[in-house]
């Protein structure tokens, strides 16, 4: 269940290094004014399945680089792919849930000008969250870009010794755990990488571990999807976990007996939990007092 939740998909670009929003953020579960039957949830899984591997083709699968994308996405700022690049974009109008409508298309994407800010897209400001999918190692050119938008961000440049071996390996050329570790450390976005049918081949293994610190450097978390089925098992509990974070469940204890109180005199206990999917579930008893 994805209801609640505002989704976009971001993919690597044909032509350059980077990446650019090939499917317009919006809240799930909300009705799309261009079909009325159908929701935007819906409409996802059509897109998904509508992805073509001519028609939708990319190269240079600049890891860093799509992570600084993804942050530009976020904040509603000037896109860093050429406006040229987004020949393909979602056109339409989503009416929310007051029955407002915006563009799908943030018209940034293709003219240049700023994304639009992604709190102002339905309920997005909550906490937000990159769910990155690879299905192999990096490539393009990307270092010397990607470090120097690094700094221009006012991002900690740090090398990550990933393979605590204090030499740069392969997988310690790419910047993009340290674009992880900025994004979470700068706007608390936690990125969660899953890769799909490693192999044992020395790219694909230093490739996973480039994934891993990422998740680690952001607070996300590390799926390896070696079928189908474990891809399936791993977004679902991606959204599980990304649910888990931006809930809360308050419970007022009401008195059953006189003996069993929820409040005493001019104070109130309340039981704040957050919802998860195991029977046990994390939180605290608050304890208000009216004056």
């Amino acid at each position: 269940d994805i209801e609640g939740l505002s989704i976009g998909v971001l993919v690597f670009a044909d032509g350059f290094d980077g990446a650019f929003p090939r499917y317009a953020a919006r809240p799930m579960g909300i009705t799309d004014s261009t079909n009325s039957a159908n929701l935007n949830n819906e409409h996802l899984v059509t897109f998904i399945g509508s992805l073509d591997i001519n028609n939708d083709k990319t190269n240079n699968s600049a890891f860093a680089l799509a992570l600084y994308e993804a942050y530009l996405y976020f904040q509603g700022m000037v896109p860093y792919h050429p406006p040229s690049s987004s020949t393909k974009w979602d056109a339409g109008t989503i009416t929310l849930g007051d029955l407002t409508t915006i563009v799908k298309g943030d018209g940034g994407a293709i003219t240049g000008s700023n994304y639009k800010e992604l709190a102002a897209i339905g309920d997005c400001n909550v906490s937000n969250f990159v769910i990155f999918i690879s299905n192999g190692p990096a490539g393009g050119n990307e270092a010397s870009t990607a470090i120097a938008k690094l700094t221009e961000v006012g991002g900690n440049t740090n090398w990550i010794d990933i393979n605590q071996n204090g030499k740069v390996d392969d997988s310690e050329s790419n910047w993009a755990d340290e674009f992880s570790r900025f994004l979470y450390g700068s706007s608390g976005i936690r990125v969660f990488t899953i890769d799909v049918a490693p192999s044992l081949l020395l790219s694909d293994v230093n490739n996973s571990s480039l994934l891993k610190s990422m998740a680690r450097q952001s607070n996300g978390t590390y799926f390896n999807a070696g079928s189908a089925e474990l891809l399936s098992k791993s977004l679902k509990e991606v959204f599980n976990q990304i649910q888990i974070a931006n809930s809360v469940f308050a419970s007022p204890s009401l008195p059953m007996s006189s003996n069993t109180r929820g409040m005493s005199l001019n104070q109130v206990y309340l039981g704040m939990f957050r919802p998860d999917k195991n029977p046990r579930w994390f939180g605290n008893l608050k304890l208000y007092q009216f004056g």
